[in-house]
């Protein structure tokens, strides 16, 4: 898993500059409704790409108009989300990339498709307003809003004031187990955590044979 973070990290960085050395990380605050719920939600922002546009011609005794957005009013502004993963793997990961740019605002996902050998060997790029359709035979926007609907209304129903607690999520295909667990720290999976305790043990024995 570090592994593959590394490379994550290593790609965002290439193919992103850093305008300010100063700025590590830049975020946004969105604010919307989720089914019953307002939500305000601090979003960091991968890369912001400023999009130069041509002028429109100015005809004569014409004022002049300014073009799109920005600080010179002659570029438009896109926010981007940056991911990767194994390039079969892009029709299942996809899906919740999308939902991440869409509650964030982001206008752009950008994935970086990887081999077995963790090289990005292709790079795809989705509009985030028309990337449900592009992909409708695997999943739909209404089914991704559905799911973190129900995220809310979990959180809603198990968690109150003075009471911590790590929602999970267990999915497969069309079905799905969203859980909450109040045991502190406890947001990996119990088969993980006795995979990790078993091999720790047997790490220990190892060492003790030495």
């Amino acid at each position: 898993r570090r592994k593959f973070q590394h490379w994550r990290r290593k790609f965002e960085k290439n193919v992103t500059r850093d305008p300010d050395p100063g700025v590590s990380a830049s975020f946004v605050m969105a604010r919307g409704k989720l089914g019953k719920f307002v939500c305000l939600l601090g979003c960091e922002v991968d890369c912001v790409r400023h999009k130069q546009q041509t002028p429109p011609k100015v005809e004569a005794n014409q004022e002049e108009e300014k073009v799109g957005k920005g600080d010179d009013g002659n570029r438009t502004t896109q926010y981007i989300e940056i991911k990767t993963c194994h390039e079969r793997k892009l029709q299942d990961k996809i899906s919740f990339g999308w939902l991440q740019a869409f509650l964030a605002g982001n206008d752009v996902l950008v994935y970086g498709l990887r081999d077995g050998q963790g090289h990005v060997t292709k790079i795809v790029e989705e509009d985030v307003r028309t990337a449900p359709g592009r992909y409708a035979n695997s999943w739909s926007g209404s089914s991704m809003m559905g799911l973190i609907s129900s995220v809310l209304n979990k959180i809603n129903e198990h968690v109150t004031e003075g009471r911590e607690g790590v929602i999970s999520y267990d999915g497969e295909g069309s079905s799905y187990i969203i859980r909450v667990d109040t045991k502190p720290g406890h947001f990996l999976p119990d088969w993980y955590c006795s995979w990790e305790q078993k091999g720790e043990k047997e790490k220990q024995k190892q060492n003790d044979g030495l």
